[in-house]
């Protein structure tokens, strides 16, 4: 049985119903609460609709679309991962995430009904995909290559990949893509790396021997972690640059500017023009202060004899 308790519920609502999947949908309220699993189902029942503005004795017999199957979530910490997992393995292309924000007082979708009290006071987010695996015939013909897919059954094995997941922000709908048609360039962290060589294991435990250190090495050692390893032991790493000295910036500063004016106002002159004190460099403001300054100690020394 899987750990993902989202794909757990999809398969016992599958085999319940048995028929095909349209779309998955999960809500969760954005603080804390009971997320909802919803599935529409790609399946119409022959059955009475009821048709409001039918004229009076006249009735319409029509295919209605089975209802949507609507089941609660256990806790997950990791809802947003757990949905992407889920999605991953039923094979969907891409998941839609629409957050709304809390206070929001607009129509809610009817399978939100049990938590309706907490996704209007929280806010809440939702995650919708259409998956391939289970879902029906028409969407299995699709033109769109996914190199992904399992040939047989059009889902997916194993964990997904690292998919960039933006942040989740109120009033804001994003994609998130898992299918890939060839086109999409391989992330840095799936890059293939190349294991340690023979010779640079046995140079490296030479040289941890040497140090007094355990020779033991991990067994997925990469050669570009065992160069790095191999400059430490010998002293050949390149050191690290040093700190750029912080610039002094060029132009007056604003206390600079405000005790010019201070000055000049004690003094009894005007202010200088705002061009003028723009264009002054950080020193030439200094060297005018102790002008300034220079002329009122002398002013108060006259003043007092």
């Amino acid at each position: 049985m899987s750990l993902n308790p989202i794909i757990t519920a999809v398969a016992r609502q599958a085999a319940a119903m048995d028929s095909p999947i349209s779309s998955v949908s999960i809500t969760s309220p954005l603080v804390t609460g009971t997320a909802l699993l919803s599935i529409s189902w790609a399946k119409f029942d022959d059955g009475q609709c009821d048709i409001d503005d039918m004229p009076a004795g006249v009735g319409v017999r029509m295919m209605c679309r089975a209802p949507d199957s609507v089941a609660p979530l256990p806790p997950m910490v990791d809802a947003e991962g757990m949905a992407i997992g889920a999605a991953w393995a039923h094979g969907a292309w891409d998941i839609n995430r629409t957050v709304i924000p809390a206070g929001y007082d607009g129509p809610l979708p009817p399978n939100v009904a049990l938590i309706a009290d907490a996704v209007r006071e929280q806010g809440y987010v939702s995650w919708t995909w259409r998956p391939m695996l289970r879902g029906p015939e028409i969407r299995a013909k699709q033109k769109r290559p996914d190199l992904t897919l399992d040939k047989w059954t059009l889902g997916r094995d194993g964990a997904p990949p690292e998919v960039r997941r933006p942040p989740i922000v109120a009033g804001r709908s994003v994609l998130i893509k898992l299918g890939d048609d060839g086109t999409r360039k391989p992330a840095a962290s799936r890059r293939r790396s190349w294991l340690a060589t023979d010779r640079q294991r046995a140079y490296l435990q030479v040289l941890l021997r040497k140090a007094g250190e355990d020779e033991t090495l991990p067994d997925d050692l990469d050669k570009r972690s065992a160069s790095a390893w191999i400059d430490r032991l010998t002293g050949t790493a390149i050191p690290a640059p040093a700190p750029k000295p912080r610039k002094r910036s060029l132009r007056i500063t604003v206390n600079q500017w405000r005790l010019i004016d201070h000055y000049l106002s004690r003094l009894g002159r005007g202010g200088l023009p705002i061009n003028t004190m723009r264009l002054m460099t950080h020193d030439k403001a200094q060297a005018m202060l102790a002008e300034l300054q220079a002329l009122l100690v002398a002013r108060s020394k006259r003043d007092a004899a």
